[in-house]
């Protein structure tokens, strides 16, 4: 009978592992919404790019031609809306100019060291111009990713995570290393450091401050906030002097790999952090947790659709995740079971 009964048990839980496997959701790298139809959303992960045109009801895997499957970043051309960038871990650079269904190499100009593809920016009224930062500096292309060009000038640290435009001068650029925060006044041929403000690490250590996120206050553009490896941090005066942000925020989500702020209301801001998802009603003078249905605690990416902000999504390292009424409750959107086969023309 004991015999029996271990065996019961052993095969009892076989099949309950067996299950949490099948079940295993995938680690969301980076998310993109189109400008204009929301209901059409991209997302990477290890298994690649999957594509909805439906808000998340059904997916597509998007993946003919990506060299690679370990994707780590996406970009929507604002302009022509079915060109679409992937940077990956291994290959760099790909380009589709139908909306995914289709990827070429984009990596003439980049060095061969240049591997690892960590955001894509691009200019916000002239598609030919974009940046990419990646772990050994920035590019920048003017030919719609036809060529690379190196422009790093200025720059002790050259991993470089997000990369933003300034809305009022599209000269003026920020971008966000392992070694704190950079600004460019012309157009990325050179770099400032603005670290004032900003705690740091020893000299020496290999992740000093490591910035993973940069959101800009469209209402009141001197203002940036940027999430990251210790808390959250603001400006207002342009970058030239930083304070923190993190009141409300547990040890644990000191690590903040995304910030995003509601462009209606810039009081209303969100944060993902390694410990759930936070909000802030005030500017982000305050923070509380807001992570309700969220079954995944550590945040990689998030996005808001910009045509109704309630609605985010947010990827983890156990799924992506949805809310509708702005961080009140969220859903887990199962992207690799909810596949659909035939795929409309962009």
């Amino acid at each position: 009978m004991r015999r029996k009964s271990f065996f019961q048990i052993f095969f009892s839980l076989w099949i309950l592992l067996f299950f949490i496997g099948c079940n295993r959701q995938p680690t969301i790298t980076a998310i993109a919404i189109h400008p204009s139809k929301s209901r059409i959303v991209y997302v990477a992960m290890k298994q690649g790019v999957y594509k909805t045109r439906d808000s998340g009801k059904t997916w597509s895997p998007m993946n003919e031609g990506l060299e690679t499957s370990d994707v780590r970043s996406l970009a929507i051309d604002p302009i022509l809306s079915s060109t679409v960038y992937a940077g990956t871990f291994a290959e760099a650079i790909f380009k589709s100019v139908d909306g995914g269904q289709q990827w070429h190499r984009a990596n003439i100009g980049l060095k061969e060291h240049v591997s690892v593809v960590n955001s894509i920016v691009f200019h916000p009224f002239d598609p030919n111009v974009l940046f990419i930062g990646t772990t050994v500096g920035v590019y920048k292309s003017t030919n719609a990713g036809g060529e690379w060009h190196e422009t790093v000038k200025g720059m002790e640290s050259v991993y470089v995570v997000p990369i933003i435009f300034s809305p009022k001068d599209f000269n003026t650029l920020y971008c966000g290393t392992s070694g704190g925060m950079y600004k460019s006044l012309n157009a990325g041929k050179t770099w400032i450091k603005i670290n004032e403000g900003l705690i740091e690490g020893e000299v020496g250590t290999a992740m000093r401050l490591g910035v993973n996120s940069i959101v800009l206050d469209h209402q009141d553009p001197q203002r940036l906030f940027i999430g990251t490896t210790n808390g959250i941090f603001t400006t207002s005066n342009n970058g030239l002097s930083w304070e923190t942000s993190s009141y409300g925020l547990n040890s644990g989500a000191r690590f903040v790999a995304s910030v995003l702020i509601n462009p209606l209301d810039n009081n209303l801001l969100f944060a993902g952090t390694g410990k759930g998802i936070y909000k802030s009603h005030d500017r982000g003078r305050n923070w509380t947790l807001s992570s309700s249905g969220l079954t995944h605690m550590v945040l990689r990416s998030m996005a808001m659709d910009p045509k109704d902000p309630k609605t985010i999504y947010a990827g983890t390292q156990g799924g992506l995740f949805m809310t509708r009424n702005g961080g009140e409750q969220w859903t887990l959107v199962d992207v690799l079971g909810k596949n659909k086969e035939q795929e409309e023309q962009p």
